[in-house]
């Protein structure tokens, strides 16, 4: 039984500093769903990912991390795929520590606009030769692996009591 005991300690100390994300510099990664409201593109949905480096991060007042600490950007929209290679600016906004949203500009056929003040007010716009719209952007973060695996630890050693009982 003592055994069983620390083997239960030993389990969970693992998983939880496995879980726990690291005060130092992380690879920052999320989806996102643009769904115009408005032009000839309204009621359709695409999708993109983009990732950043949150090394200079302070959490304290407005932050923007520059096009340099991006590190991904993959938008397909209108049969094309656009890239962080493709921008004409590009970076990410925090107002004390929260995440605003993307700014993302191509050669004027589209732009991604952080909310000014809160995530929700984030917004997406573009300019086609079949007509110009506006809509709505919304961003899941991608959790990263360590929390992942810290996760599935737990979940097992959670299973794996409950079935001996």
């Amino acid at each position: 039984m003592f055994w069983k005991s620390w083997v239960q300690v030993g389990l969970t100390s693992a998983a939880l500093s496995l879980s726990v994300i690291p005060a130092h510099a992380a690879i920052v990664a999320y989806n996102f769903t643009v769904t115009p409201d408005s032009g000839p593109l309204a009621g359709n949905t695409y999708f993109g990912s983009f990732s950043f480096s949150d090394e200079t991060l302070t959490g304290v007042g407005e932050e923007f991390l520059p096009e340099s600490a991006i590190t991904a950007i993959n938008f397909n929209f209108v049969g094309e795929n656009y890239t962080l290679a493709d921008a004409l600016s590009a970076g990410v906004q925090f107002q004390e520590g929260e995440f605003l949203g993307l700014e993302y500009v191509t050669d004027a056929v589209f732009a991604f606009a952080p909310g000014l003040t809160e995530l929700e007010s984030a917004s997406f716009s573009y300019d086609l030769p079949s007509g110009a719209g506006f809509g709505d952007v919304s961003y899941t973060l991608v959790p990263e692996p360590s929390v992942l695996l810290g996760s599935i630890v737990l979940g097992v050693t959670g299973l794996a009591k409950r079935l001996k009982k």
